[in-house]
């Protein structure tokens, strides 16, 4: 039986360098047991970018990488997407995984797609063996102020859907989703929704999926906010933010993939809880040459240093408030 684990990523040219660190991240994360294939649907990469990516993983004998590109497939539902969403702000490249069905005809089964904003801390064979239960996809609940999401009601999603989910991080049921009509069906989605649909992609997917989707546990999908946030919840609270109390403190501790989500890319200058370990990576795979990150002034890096010892102080805090509350529960 092939147990080959299956991922996708997507980028265009520009996002070679974030492409090139979540795949270092995945593949010196894996512990080398299993095959594992890197799908990289891509748009504009030259031979120069596809040599940097495989000669990367060419160091791993259980990896390997190929580029897909996406444009014949895509360039027809190009207008059609862009004016639809946000007068085309989005960049096309965030479509491309809708189209998985059609750009990796011979793949079936599972697949985990992540977007290249993410670092890879722990091997993804558990992720990758999780057990959808039939269901087409497998996420982790968007935070939010409400258990079900502030986007179910503004989407009109069924009554079966329990949660808004994140894109950034993804389980694919491949078979399924052709099963449920494709990329074909999301487009017709699309349609339906009409200007319903503001958040690209993970909106139009959220509609497709209509609640045929597993939870997933949050480190798969690590916010590293909630750091800072676990101190606005009690352990005995049942729910916070559309997430147990006990999972967050689980992914605090001990993160899948951290996703950078939001503005403060940590490619810049910001005091991320997780920053340092991208920028760890950075350096060593020569993107930043200079002692600062971009964006840096003398208060900034003051800054820094600051959230770094609060940042430690509070990841103390979290390992005694789980050990306090939930180490010793059956």
């Amino acid at each position: 039986m092939d147990d080959r684990i299956e991922i996708m990523l997507a980028t265009d040219a520009r996002g070679l360098f974030m492409a090139h660190i979540t795949i270092v991240s995945l593949l010196e994360s894996a512990k080398g047991d299993r095959k594992l294939r890197i799908n990289l649907l891509v748009d504009g990469f030259d031979d120069s970018m596809r040599s940097v990516i495989r000669n990367e993983v060419d160091k791993f004998d259980f990896a390997e990488v190929r580029f897909i590109e996406v444009k014949d497939v895509m360039r027809p539902h190009e207008e059609f997407l862009r004016k639809r969403i946000f007068g085309g702000m989005w960049a096309m490249m965030t479509w491309a995984r809708c189209f998985c069905d059609r750009l990796l005809p011979d793949v079936s089964g599972k697949i985990i797609y992540m977007d290249t904003d993410t670092c890879v801390v722990d091997d993804l064979s558990q992720l990758f063996d999780t057990d959808l239960e039939g269901h087409v996809f497998g996420a982790v609940p968007e935070s939010s102020r409400t258990s079900r999401g502030s986007r179910v009601p503004v989407l009109d999603l069924s009554e079966k859907c329990a949660f808004y989910f994140n894109a950034g991080v993804m389980l694919f049921d491949i078979d399924a989703y052709r099963g449920r009509g494709g990329s074909e069906r999301l487009l017709q989605v699309i349609e339906e929704k009409g200007d319903k649909i503001l958040l690209a992609d993970q909106d139009a997917l959220n509609c497709f999926a209509d609640g045929d989707v597993k939870g997933l546990h949050p480190r798969w999908n690590y916010n590293d906010g909630w750091l800072e946030k676990q101190l606005r919840f009690s352990c005995k609270d049942q729910d916070y933010f559309g997430k147990k109390p006990k999972q967050i403190l689980e992914a605090i501790l001990s993160p899948g993939i951290v996703h950078y989500q939001s503005k403060n890319k940590p490619w810049r200058s910001n005091h991320r809880p997780e920053g340092r370990r991208y920028e760890r990576l950075m350096r060593r795979l020569g993107y930043l040459k200079t002692r600062f990150l971009p964006g840096s002034t003398a208060l900034k890096v003051v800054e820094r240093v600051f959230f770094d010892c609060y940042h430690a102080i509070l990841l103390k805090v979290a390992k005694a408030r789980y050990a306090l509350a939930f180490r010793n529960r059956a």
